[in-house]
């Protein structure tokens, strides 16, 4: 004998705000979750009527129905949906969002009548016609809609300056600053569903991982604008849209040489920061200047990881197709998914690693060469070069322009001295030129607008020099005292 449970529509409007799952009623607005109403009823069924039997108290004491009802595993008792939400969500909306009846269906005309004033994206086709609150939030994020304040849940704690520090694609919440995801899509759709605030996991990534909030996100928003007030823009800089504030802070970073304060950076980051002095980068290399070693960029390592471990079965040969697409914002885009990884505060982890290792470079001693290279340019009569070159260029420029001596704790191992190539060379803002035989080489970076003047030659010149000429350090060394 089956119970069919018998609803009215008095709380129906709760549902524009509330979505299921096959146990689960899930709050939109805040994702607290409770028991569906028949389950509950169930529940109380088996606490009531087999109080008696030993194991009452297994994991799930019912089975779910093709119909969506519930089967009571003692007995033949069956509990249908309820048209209503439990009671415990119906307090929820009432006391802690503050909702009504009212508000819901004012709610429900307004995003309609929004819905026939903007122009509908493949989207906005796809909500149901419950999905009222799902559809606010759409229209927030993607259409740039305003909402009146009256719209807007108590209870709802503004986390959208998180989407300063994060991107999502179809199926996730991605960290622009670390590229952790977090799953946000529920079963029950077949598009994202795009919350005025991040999952809680992803708030509590940014929030406990990263140490942010929301007075240092606006702060930062505030600082990336009046930095772009300041820049010759770039092509890539119109691009961005107005939540990208993090990946935009990157750019002005890595592009255009503005210095990040350290405010600013979130933790996990402050530690390769300074690595940047001794680094250029294009849309694919990490470049060092010492000694023009190249290793992928870390988003391009983190798309190729992403591409083996999630795309390792691939029918499609690699070597006729390429696994990732450049996005407008230098971003790289997964060709088989949506997934999208963009430009990192930080080196890859080769790069770290030739850094540390090879140069024997760590923070410590790039911070006292910044001391060293800010007095020298107190003390010299500056260039229009000076204004236009970071500290390692600085330095190699101190030197072979200013004739500044450069102590010799500053100069990193595995550096081969070739400074004596001076002696037979001359530099122009992009070349440097052969004094023997007229010989240019052209040395100015994708990254400057002009040269960066190394300590040494670039190596195309050093082979020149050592094979063309068949000079060495000695005969320039004798030449000179001679």
């Amino acid at each position: 004998m089956s119970n069919v449970q018998e609803s009215s529509m008095e709380y129906e409007w709760m549902w524009y705000y509330v979505r299921k799952d096959t146990e689960n009623e899930i709050c939109n607005i805040c994702d607290e979750k409770y028991d569906l109403c028949h389950i509950q009823c169930l529940e109380q069924h088996i606490n009531e009527d087999h109080s008696d039997i030993p194991n009452k108290s297994e994991k799930r004491p019912f089975s779910i129905l093709g119909n969506g009802g519930v089967k009571c595993n003692h007995c033949s008792q069956i509990y249908m949906p309820s048209l209503n939400p439990s009671v415990e969500m119906q307090n929820h909306m009432t006391q802690k969002h503050k909702l009504n009846n009212d508000i819901a269906n004012e709610l429900k005309n307004w995003v309609n009548d929004q819905l026939h004033s903007i122009q509908k994206c493949e989207a906005c086709e796809k909500f149901e016609k419950l999905n009222i609150f799902n559809v606010i939030v759409h229209l927030y994020r993607i259409h740039d809609v305003t909402v009146p304040p009256k719209f807007i849940p108590t209870g709802l704690k503004d986390c959208t300056w998180m989407w300063y520090y994060l991107r999502s694609d179809t199926t996730n919440e991605i960290c622009n600053i670390c590229n952790k995801q977090y799953n946000t899509i529920s079963h029950r759709f077949n598009m994202i569903r795009l919350f005025l605030n991040p999952s809680l996991k992803t708030q509590n990534h940014l929030t406990k991982i990263h140490k942010l909030n929301d007075d240092i996100a606006n702060k930062l928003k505030i600082w990336v604008n009046q930095q772009l007030g300041i820049i010759k823009k770039c092509e890539t800089c119109k691009q961005f849209e107005k939540f990208d504030i993090f990946s935009l802070m990157v750019h002005l970073h890595r592009m255009h040489d503005v210095t990040v304060p350290p405010e600013f950076i979130p933790t996990d980051l402050k530690d390769c920061m300074w690595m940047w002095y001794y680094l250029r980068s294009n849309t694919e290399k990490e470049i060092c200047n010492i000694c023009h070693d190249t290793y992928i960029n870390a988003h391009h390592c983190s798309i190729s990881g992403h591409f083996s471990y999630s795309h390792s079965k691939s029918y499609i040969c690699l070597e006729k197709y390429r696994t990732c697409t450049l996005t407008k914002t230098n971003g790289v885009k997964c060709n088989f998914c949506p997934r999208i990884y963009m430009p990192s505060m930080i080196p890859g982890m080769h790069t770290q690693k030739h850094l540390r290792n090879l140069h024997e470079l760590n923070e410590d001693i790039t911070n006292e060469i910044k001391i060293w290279v800010n007095q020298q340019l107190d003390k010299i009569k500056k260039c229009e070069t000076c204004e236009k070159l970071d500290i390692f260029n600085l330095m190699g420029h101190l030197y072979t322009i200013h004739g500044v001596i450069v102590p010799s704790k500053f100069i990193p191992t595995d550096f081969k001295d070739c400074a004596w190539m001076w002696y037979y060379l001359r530099s122009d803002t992009t070349n440097e030129i052969c004094n023997i035989c007229n010989k240019q080489c052209n040395t100015i970076s994708p990254r400057f607008t002009v040269s960066p003047l190394f300590l040494n030659p670039s190596l195309e010149m050093q082979n020149h020099l050592t094979k063309i000429h068949e000079l060495n350090e000695d005969i320039a060394i004798n030449s000179k005292s001679g």
